[in-house]
């Protein structure tokens, strides 16, 4: 096993546990899907002593619900205590993973998200872990449009259904505050509806969306 010279006529030998050792590296970048992330937080909280808080949102969030995608990262939408900071080190050197948590600055969700967060490991002794709603996490996905959150939407939507009246009725009811040009919000959020439920139902999202 090698790599071509700059000739084309050898192969450079590199050897098989420096192969493996790299693989390893790489996979462990992006091991983080539901069940990974439930070993994690049980590790987490094996090494708490003190009470910690954290509520989920990004990719994390959309593996918790089902999302068929692995995660690099854990995003918070509040400060991470430096107690809990130092508990998830632990936690990483005890599975061998990374698993670097952090807040995300630029996030926006429904004004009313804080009133539908769902509970995440709820028998763990000192972390307490709130994901975010579905619908909520898919709008908050909207503001930002990327196409890798399309993918991850269309994943969670495929492990169960999202709700189209819900998504249209706290578009307009809750996002107003959002960060970006409303136009643009209101495109994403089209563009998302003909992705997850064709064409027809974006020309009907279109005329009950309210234009800026």
């Amino acid at each position: 096993m090698g790599l071509p010279d700059e000739g084309g006529a050898r192969l450079v030998p590199i050897p098989l546990r420096e192969v493996r050792a790299a693989v390893t590296r790489y996979a462990d970048r992006r091991v983080l899907g539901q069940a990974e992330l439930q070993r994690f937080f049980e590790a987490v909280d094996r090494h708490l002593s003190a009470p910690a808080k954290v509520i989920l949102i990004g990719g994390a969030a959309i593996a918790i619900h089902g999302g068929a995608s692995t995660t690099s990262d854990i995003d918070t939408f509040e400060r991470i205590p430096d107690h809990l900071v130092e508990a998830a080190r632990r936690a990483e050197a005890e599975l061998g993973i990374e698993a670097p948590m952090s807040r995300s600055v630029a996030a926006d969700l429904p004004s009313e998200y804080d009133s539908r967060l769902q509970r995440y490991l709820p028998g763990l002794v000192w972390l307490e872990i709130w994901v975010v709603e579905r619908h909520d996490l898919v709008l908050s996905k909207v503001v930002r449009g990327a196409e890798h959150d399309d993918q991850q939407v269309e994943q969670l939507h495929a492990a169960q259904p999202l709700d189209r009246k819900t998504l249209l009725d706290r578009f307009r009811m809750e996002m107003g505050y959002a960060v970006g040009s409303p136009d643009r919000l209101r495109t994403n959020l089209l563009q998302l509806i003909e992705r997850l439920y064709g064409e027809l139902e974006r020309v009907r999202a279109d005329r009950e969306l309210p234009r800026p």
